[in-house]
């Protein structure tokens, strides 16, 4: 509950507008598998090695999600006894939180060809002893090999194996082996997006805060720059209606400070928005919009309407400086608000006003950058290390 809380007090963990089906849709274009609460790149054979453990012990249904909750915390308490803590889940509390690192990481590991179970975890429990069923009933040579294979592994058969006493023992840190083995399933399963060209083409990167400054960007292929340039221009256009939305806040509460904050923040991304003019009056919206529709997320209508609305009201602005002031400009995001919100809104509710703490989906879009480059740099470090395998 804890983590739930301080999660609603971060200014980028809200999505006030209801933009986040698109701001979503280029993240999975880009980062496919990825999420905004995935941390280091070992979780992700930490999981599948734990789920063969008890696949290897044929740990039947009924008893699988609490083994399995159990190693996670053995694991919890083994990474918080070693060198690296950055990014251990469960870290501030000290325990295993309620959404585990399996359940954070399931979509992904599928997305990645390492899990091929197709269900969710908890079909995926309730299926096990139907798998045993199956596998016992398989037809064996004198040798002990199968004769006829009638039923499909549930991981791939390639994952690198852990450290001895695992998960009693474990870090973060990713041997050459198992580097090379989350390279290869990023490149095979992801093949033609920009994961799949960043762990295979790039080395680690610090202190780049978008993905558009990425010091290789010039030598991305064409398609992919195009895709980065899309994401970008709608991350810089689509800040300003938040912003709005939080002078709105401030001046309804009457909050001098805040008023003053926001107003200076419009300014500085009037500036910027000012500074990119060329490239944004060459933003092709409408193919901007097929590539976010080439995505499995669904777009509502209402959404898209509000952007391509924030859109033009930007890009035909006289003045960029006088849009916070606007009538349209604040129509156009009241209207929003309260189109998700109904009663609830903050900007008609006096309560909800009350229970404001200042800011709300301020920071800038980066469709998971902050995440996947620590992913990536977990990786890319691995595959230079001379260790052949921890195991």
């Amino acid at each position: 509950m804890l983590e739930i809380i301080r999660s609603f007090r971060e200014p980028d963990t809200l999505d006030e507008l209801g933009i986040g089906p698109v701001r979503d849709a280029l993240a999975d274009l880009m980062f496919p598998g990825t999420s905004t609460i995935q941390t280091r790149a070992k979780y992700i054979l930490f999981i599948p090695c734990i789920y063969r453990r008890h696949e290897d012990r044929k740990t039947p249904s009924h008893e699988i999600r609490g083994k399995v909750r159990r190693d996670e915390e053995a694991l919890v308490r083994a990474l918080l006894r070693s060198d690296d803590l950055e990014g251990v889940i469960g870290r501030r509390l000290k325990a295993l939180p309620v959404r585990a690192p399996s359940s954070i990481y399931w979509n992904g590991l599928r997305t990645w060809g390492i899990l091929r179970f197709p269900g969710s975890q908890d079909q995926y429990h309730r299926y096990l002893n139907t798998y045993y069923a199956i596998n016992k009933r398989q037809i064996r040579g004198d040798d002990g090999e199968l004769i006829l294979d009638t039923v499909a592994c549930n991981w791939d058969p390639g994952i690198p194996s852990m450290e001895s006493d695992f998960p009693n023992k474990a870090n973060l840190a990713l041997s050459k082996a198992q580097a090379s083995y989350l390279q290869e399933r990023m490149m095979m399963s992801c093949s033609g997006t920009l994961l799949a060209h960043l762990v295979d083409h790039t080395k680690p990167t610090r202190g780049v805060p978008f993905v558009w400054m990425h010091p290789d960007l010039s030598k991305f292929p064409t398609s992919l720059k195009t895709q980065i340039e899309h994401a970008r221009c709608f991350s810089e256009i689509i800040r300003g209606s938040a912003l709005l939305y939080n002078l709105l806040l401030a001046e309804k509460c009457g909050h001098t400070e805040w008023i003053e904050h926001y107003r200076h923040t419009i300014e500085d991304w009037t500036a910027a928005i000012e500074g990119r003019w060329q490239q944004l009056e060459d933003w092709d919206v409408t193919e901007f919009w097929e590539v976010v529709q080439s995505s499995w997320r669904r777009i509502p209508a209402r959404a898209q309407r509000f952007i391509s609305e924030w859109i033009r009201l930007v890009m035909t602005s006289d003045d960029l400086r006088d849009l916070a002031d606007r009538s349209m400009a604040r129509d156009l995001v009241c209207r929003r608000e309260f189109e998700l919100k109904h009663a609830r809104a903050r900007l008609v509710n006096t309560r909800a006003l009350e229970l404001w703490n200042g800011a709300s989906g301020t920071a800038q879009l980066d469709y998971r950058w902050n995440v996947v480059a620590r992913l990536l740099n977990d990786i890319l470090t691995g595959l230079k290390s001379k260790e052949a395998s921890d195991a």
